[in-house]
């Protein structure tokens, strides 16, 4: 085992129940340092340098590389937080403590694909396949710049969600991003966000990946707006470990139905989308896709991927301020129009809903019990027991999960949407009623807005 995998593995090492440790220098050493710290031994008599020097020689690995592992082992008794994390303009692994959290810094770790097809790049097959993918794939560099430069400069809308056609390479793509070492793909992307999953994620792969990948995207949860820059994942026995997340990407045949009409401004202001369904068509049957095959082709762009993100990384890092340069660049690329979601907001399409009911026979409505609750006033739109009245409207009118979304802001609708969001007695015909006067519920249209009719 090599020091890299010795230092992205710490939470093999860091655990107090571990006690089979592989047969090599580095796990017998750190071994030893642990059962000293848990007795409160002293570790090293002899001081830091010399202590370096001789973990060096025990460990058999540089003294640079030594002295991480001194930092690891002196610390182990008091850590209570483990971050892990890539920097991918540095060739060195780094090891920082503050107050009592360590963070381990380790270089970008590509899988070094092109032994698997060094004879294609000679003879040509592989340029070949990848000029023609380019074509069949617009937005393939564009992609891995985003990817990169949000990984240098974390974005707040570092969520990229994209639509393409059945059978188009959906796996495929996403399978070269993870064989080219830059990639993970998660298949329990729930699971993930909050820490459910049955299959826990390896921390060493996720923190030498700068993005996360669901290739199968259904329905943005939203747990998953907690996902920022970092992920904590917790283990038995263990420091909890914060691991640094870059983007967030999301493959589907359809747009996803929680990125159709009433999606939150959270979510919009986070998301990039692209809509490539119209762009893209299936990619078996395409003669230079058929030549070479599934196999070939995931290597073929994996190659690619690495080549292009090494030269991308080479031609950043001379940069005078390359976190200003990504941050002004991944702006550049996701503000222009095609890549916003086009949604209407979820007031309007809370607004819709309502409207949708109160327009549905009687009978409808009865069997939900909102018949009495919605009154046509001169006024304006009463409703009965609102909170109640608004959730049997959702759910009338809308798919299951729809319906659990808009409840989670019944609360903000009905103070947006209220002269006096208080449920105070109103004279109904003559009678006091308590519940809440909506405000006049209108539909924006193309020049302007138009009332809705509820007769």
């Amino acid at each position: 085992m090599n020091f890299n995998s010795y230092i992205t593995n710490l939470s093999e090492i860091l655990s107090p129940s571990s006690v089979d440790f592989a047969e090599n220098n580095i796990y017998r050493y750190a071994k030893q340092t642990i059962i000293l710290n848990k007795d409160n031994k002293p570790l090293f008599p002899q001081g830091k340098a010399e202590a370096i020097t001789m973990i060096a020689y025990i460990a058999e690995v540089s003294k640079s590389e030594a002295k991480i592992m001194y930092e690891v082992a002196t610390s182990i008794n008091i850590l209570e937080e483990l971050r892990n994390e890539m920097n991918i303009l540095s060739d060195r692994v780094e090891a920082k403590v503050d107050n009592k959290t360590m963070t381990i810094y380790t270089p970008l770790s590509f899988n070094n694909t092109k032994k698997d097809i060094s004879e294609d790049i000679e003879n040509g097959k592989y340029e070949a396949f990848i000029v023609e993918y380019r074509k069949f794939m617009p937005i393939l560099n564009e992609l891995l710049d985003l990817i990169i430069y949000n990984y240098i400069s974390p974005q707040k809308n570092s969520y990229i969600n994209i639509v393409m056609p059945s059978d188009s390479g959906k796996s495929l793509i996403a399978s070269a991003l993870e064989l080219a070492g830059v990639g993970l793909i998660i298949d329990d992307f729930k699971g993930f966000v909050e820490n459910t999953s049955a299959s826990p994620i390896s921390v060493a792969r996720l923190s030498n990946s700068m993005v996360v990948i669901d290739q199968e995207f259904k329905y943005f949860y939203e747990s998953y707006k907690n996902i920022t820059h970092n992920i904590k994942i917790a283990e038995k026995f263990q420091p909890t470990k914060s691991v640094k997340v870059g983007i967030k990407l999301f493959f589907n045949a359809n747009l996803s139905e929680s990125f159709s009409d009433g999606v939150d401004e959270q979510v919009t202001n986070r998301l990039v989308s692209y809509d490539l369904s119209d762009k893209m068509s299936p990619i078996v049957g395409k003669e230079w896709f058929d030549k070479v095959g599934g196999y070939k082709a995931v290597r073929y762009l994996a190659y690619y991927i690495e080549e292009y993100v090494k030269a991308k990384l080479s031609s950043l890092i001379n940069k005078d301020d390359i976190y200003e340069y990504c941050d002004k660049e991944y702006r550049r690329i996701t503000k222009k129009e095609d890549r916003a979601l086009k949604t209407e907001s979820i007031d309007t399409a809370m607004n819709e809903a309502i409207i949708e009911a109160i327009n549905m026979p009687h009978e409808q409505k009865a069997k939900v019990g909102i018949d009495d609750a919605i009154i046509y006033t001169d006024e304006g739109i009463f409703l009965k027991r609102p909170k109640k009245t608004l959730k049997s409207i959702f759910e009338l009118v809308l798919t299951p999960n729809k319906a659990k979304h808009y409840m989670s802001y019944i609360e903000n609708f009905i103070v947006k949407n209220t002269e006096d969001y208080r449920q105070r007695p109103k004279k109904i015909f003559g009678k006091a009623v308590k519940g809440i006067l909506l405000k006049k519920i209108v539909k924006i249209t193309g020049g302007g807005e138009s009332e809705y009719i509820v007769l």
